[in-house]
């Protein structure tokens, strides 16, 4: 079974691109398996609200994001007929069908796997998840502009396009990282 992690950020849930984006993926999972990571778009911005106003501890607020997370999973889940969710840290329980697969990250309210602050986003989890499942490919969906085909990391880091910890974990993923622009839909292979 070929895996490919896609992340798909939450700001495209209000935007054109997510119908192309959710076509595409769902015509590529016909011949591998797709798991989608979702991001956390305005779920998880309300938390940072709310942690900003009222100081929460690092967890509470982590587990607080991660819910924000699997709102937009069933969000995805709700546009995505045919699909269905999985919780799997492990390759051999992610279930195996031709329509792309949400995974939720229940798995990780009671971990210690990854930091508990903000700088692990969605996209930090995704390649986190991508090399615990031994991924072929993780492809990161950016609502950005500033993405070439081989982007320079630390500029990406510095743009906050990507946030601080997805550098220091990339060494240990050995699959292939694509990153599109939320416009590229139609590049995705």
């Amino acid at each position: 079974m070929r895996l490919t992690v896609v992340k798909l950020g939450g700001s495209l849930m209000d935007s054109g691109e997510l119908a192309r984006w959710l076509a595409v993926i769902r015509d590529h999972a016909v011949n591998s398996t797709v798991l989608i990571v979702p991001g956390g778009g305005r779920f998880t911005e309300l938390v940072r609200d709310v942690d900003a106003r009222y100081q929460l501890q690092a967890l509470n607020a982590h587990r607080m994001a991660l819910l924000g997370m699997a709102q937009f999973g069933y969000f995805l889940l709700d546009r995505l007929p045919g699909s269905v969710t999985t919780t799997a840290i492990h390759r051999d329980r992610i279930p195996r069908q031709t329509t792309p697969v949400v995974w939720l990250p229940d798995a990780l309210m009671h971990s210690d796997a990854l930091e508990w602050s903000w700088d692990v986003s969605s996209d930090t989890i995704a390649l986190w998840l991508s090399t615990h499942l031994h991924a072929e490919r993780l492809c990161l969906v950016k609502p950005t502009n500033d993405i070439a085909s081989n982007p320079d990391l630390n500029l990406l880091v510095k743009k906050q396009v990507i946030d601080n910890k997805f550098q220091s974990l990339i060494e240990l993923y050995s699959g292939k990282i694509c990153f599109y622009n939320r416009q590229d839909s139609a590049s995705f292979r």
